[in-house]
């Protein structure tokens, strides 16, 4: 899918409630072209929700608003046991974990959009995850350019 960053609306909490929380301060920024962007790193959702933990997202903005979120989610099971009254082994059981999280399911929103990707498929590592979000996320704007880091 082809996105046209500079005419989309913004992209917010009402959208979808698992959005990155952009409030929160990000590890790294970069600059494209014209767009600049937020990579965070175990940030909340922006509707404060639990149950969804954004392990890694590249948020992109132009000009100064958010657009499009590219982020490797992963479900909170202590806290979906709880919500659905189901128990915590049985989510771990099912989610072959015996950890509090799923495995990394990746997932790019944009205004009134989601495309999910299925599961992360590189190493949880910075130097494979950036790689790999920024790929999606420069492919769904069809841009070439350069990204740049600002810090």
């Amino acid at each position: 899918m082809i996105i046209d960053i500079h005419k989309i609306p913004e992209l917010t909490r009402k959208d979808f409630s698992s959005v990155p929380d952009v409030s929160q301060n990000p590890v790294k920024r970069f600059k494209c072209a014209d767009i600049k962007i937020n990579y965070y790193k175990n940030v909340k959702t922006a509707s404060g929700e639990d149950y969804v933990f954004i392990a890694h997202s590249l948020v992109a903005f132009f000009n100064d608003k958010a657009k499009i979120a590219v982020s490797v989610e992963k479900q909170n099971l202590r806290a979906l046991s709880q919500m659905l009254g189901v128990s915590l082994r049985e989510l771990q059981k099912e989610n072959n974990t015996r950890g509090l999280y799923s495995s990394g399911e990746v997932v790019m929103y944009s205004s009134g959009q989601k495309e999910e990707y299925g599961p992360l498929s590189v190493e949880e590592k910075e130097e494979y995850i950036l790689p790999f979000l920024f790929d999606l996320l420069l492919d769904s704007i069809d841009y070439i350019e350069e990204v740049v880091p600002l810090d």
